[in-house]
């Protein structure tokens, strides 16, 4: 393994343990038919976000006027939906959404973050001697959460 090879294996490893503490992902990706359950509300949090594009929603197969912004919008960078009369479905899970969201372009405040915390496992900056190197290694510093803290998901 190369050393080019084993920086790329850590920045996809932290990657993810980013996108886990942030809790969402963050590469543009199309999610069909992405379920909620429908309790009446008139604001509905997706999974994800940035939105990109809204293609479709519907609560128990009836199609949603996403068009009539009289009833029904999206705000894209926040993440969620708003209907007037609410999202209440009939069933568990019977409120469908289609959308594309996350970043064409990873944010630089993001790479950075990623390439800070990389940074750190490479040069052996932490160092603790009641911690296993692999639990160093897991840790996710302070300055990376800092950096991390206006991406983060927010629920509530």
């Amino acid at each position: 393994m190369t050393h080019d090879d084993r920086i790329q294996t850590i920045i996809n490893k932290l990657s993810g343990r980013i996108e886990d503490w942030c809790g969402r992902k963050f590469i543009s990706t199309v999610y069909t038919n992405e379920s909620y359950d429908g309790e009446g509300d008139k604001c509905l949090p997706l999974k994800q976000y940035p939105i990109i594009t809204l293609s479709a929603a519907s609560i128990d197969g009836v199609p949603l006027p996403i068009s009539d912004t009289t009833q029904f919008r999206a705000y894209m960078d926040e993440g969620y939906l708003w209907y007037a009369p609410g999202f209440r479905a009939a069933f568990p899970l019977g409120v469908l959404v289609t959308y594309t969201a996350g970043y064409a372009t990873i944010p630089a405040g993001l790479q950075q973050a990623c390439i800070e915390w990389c940074i750190i496992i490479l040069e052996g900056r932490m160092k603790d001697a009641k911690v296993k190197q692999e639990e160093m290694r897991l840790a996710m510093p302070d300055q990376v959460m800092q950096a991390l803290q206006p991406y983060k998901r927010i629920d509530g």
